[in-house]
This record gives C-alpha cells, structure tokens and sequence, in this order.
C-alpha cells in the first residue's frame, strides 16, 4: 500500500441475502467521495460482485454493472463524473495491473472499487476501505462483512453505513 495510515477495524456485520448485501453497498456509495477506493476481498463467491453493483448503483449506475471478470477495468459515467470497477483476479500481480493502466483508476481522481484487491494491494493508496466478505457457516445466504481502513479517513462510516442501509445486523461496535 502507498503512504502511511494505520487500519483499524471499523465495523463489521452480517447481511443475511444477497439483496441486503447489495443494499448495504448501496448506502456505503453515500459515503465515498472521490478518489474514495473501496477494496473487496473474500473467497470465489462470496458476494464481492454483489456489493460493487451496489456501491455503483448507490453512485447513480442505473443499469447493472457487469463484472469486469475479463476486462479487468470498466469505467463508468455517472451523474457526478466517473467510477471504476476493477476485477484483479486474473491479473498475475501490481507489475499486470500497471500494463493496463491500472494505476490511473486508483490515482485519486474518481472513486475505484477493486474485487479480488488482496492481489493488488501495494499499488491501492492507504486509505482505502477494505472490505473482507465471508460466508457465515450454517447459514448460506448470509454474509459478514469487516470494514477496515484508517480511521483518519473513513471515521464513522461503519455507523453511518448502517444507519442508513437498514437491513443489516451490526456484530460488532461501529
């Protein structure tokens, strides 16, 4: 990771669909301001995808956002200028990332959410949102989210996400 912050948990909780999950990303898209990265990390289906249609959506995408499995990047316009999507999990490191230009969508200038950024994690800024979503064991729909990042830049989002996003239980203090 680029710069100096120090992460800290900032909440965590546990949507019980894919539509809450989708809904919670929703809410989270309120809180971001440009530059703003949101970066995702979990196991193959655990809903990655999900929560960056619904941070797009929250954006103002009004169609669905299609995974950028394959294209790696996809780059949106939305009423308030532009967002990426970026899927890292074909991409054989930073060196890969950098070679499609990936360096511009995280450069600060527009909001980036990045699925699968464990594998790219030197070349996200330190302030990113890190986001780690798991399955719950018993309970096949339901997800538990951990928010992380440094408190200096996304303070109470944990708590403001949940107020606004309704649906989901919080496990841990925001």
């Amino acid at each position: 990771m680029k710069g100096r912050f120090r992460l800290s948990v900032l909440c965590t909780v546990t949507t019980d669909s894919a539509q809450k999950t989708f809904a919670f990303g929703q809410a989270l898209a309120a809180f971001l301001r440009p530059g703003g990265i949101v970066a995702l990390t979990g196991p193959l289906g655990a809903g990655k995808t999900t929560l960056a249609q619904g941070i797009l959506s929250g954006l103002g995408l009004e169609r669905p956002a299609a995974s950028p499995t394959f294209t790696i990047i996809n780059r949106y316009r939305l009423p308030h200028g532009v967002c990426y999507h970026i899927d890292a999990y074909r991409l054989d490191g930073i060196g890969a990332f950098f070679d499609i230009g990936g360096d511009e969508a995280v450069s600060g200038q527009a909001p980036a959410v990045v699925e699968w950024a464990d594998r790219i994690r030197d070349a996200l800024p330190a302030d990113a949102l890190w986001i780690d979503i798991q399955y719950v064991p018993g309970r096949p729909e339901a997800r538990q989210l951990v928010a992380s990042g440094p408190a200096e830049r996304w303070g109470r989002i944990g708590e403001l996400v949940l107020a606004a996003a309704g649906p989901c239980q919080a496990v841990a203090p925001c």
